[in-house]
């Protein structure tokens, strides 16, 4: 039941995020003030909260696509929060292909529960998870192909502390995304959005510890 809540849930919140990167109104910056989360819902039914803070990791440059010649464009969200009481990292993968010739290739990019993605640390070691709950979509969206992947797991009660004190001490400085067939996506992190994202990671924490569920 907990894994179907969270995929559930996770559902909403990449509806929410894909419509303000519609609205062209995706400016991390902007959704919080200080510490305030940035994603707040209740559900209508259970009336459980759902609390999170996101961060982007990645995002192609535009140089890339108007000098390189790029054809396809990728941006990469982190997502912490809690759901009531259960606590979840979530990944959200938005990748855009504008050449018709590459969009086949494209279009078989798909994720599954239990593929792993991974968080490199600085001066750290990495953190890894197992995706319990995955969202594919596909469309075409004026003429290119995009497609968006969402990785969630719960973040079991044991592992709370070491994660958190993972995340608000040590900037991610990588990721690694594993799809179906093989496929591998994995980038570096800007430390800018290193530091913003650890920023993410205490305002978490201090909630985490305002609500007693961690020391």
């Amino acid at each position: 039941m907990k894994t179907l809540q969270l995929a559930s849930n996770f559902k909403r919140i990449t509806i929410l995020i894909l419509m303000s990167i519609l609205l062209s109104s995706f400016n991390l910056d902007l959704f919080a003030q200080k510490c305030k989360p940035d994603i707040l819902t209740v559900d209508k039914i259970s009336k459980k909260k759902f609390t999170a803070w996101m961060g982007e990791l990645f995002e192609t440059s535009s140089g890339a696509v108007i000098i390189g010649g790029a054809t396809s464009t990728l941006q990469v969200t982190l997502i912490i929060g809690s759901e009531q009481d259960a606590n979840f990292i979530q990944l959200l993968i938005k990748k855009s292909e504008s050449s018709k010739q590459n969009a086949a290739a494209e279009a078989q990019l798909k994720g599954s529960k239990g593929n792993e993605f991974m968080l490199g640390l600085k001066d750290g070691e990495p953190l890894n998870f197992s995706a319990t709950a995955v969202l594919n979509n596909s469309k075409i969206t004026m003429g290119d192909l995009v497609t968006t992947i969402s990785y969630g797991a719960y973040i079991p009660n044991e592992q709370l502390s070491s994660t958190i004190e993972s995340l608000t001490t040590k900037s991610i400085d990588a990721f690694r995304i594993k799809f179906d067939n093989d496929v591998v996506i994995e980038k570096s992190v800007k430390e800018k959005n290193g530091e913003k994202m650890k920023n993410k990671a205490s305002c978490f924490e201090s909630f985490l510890k305002e609500n007693g569920r961690l020391k």
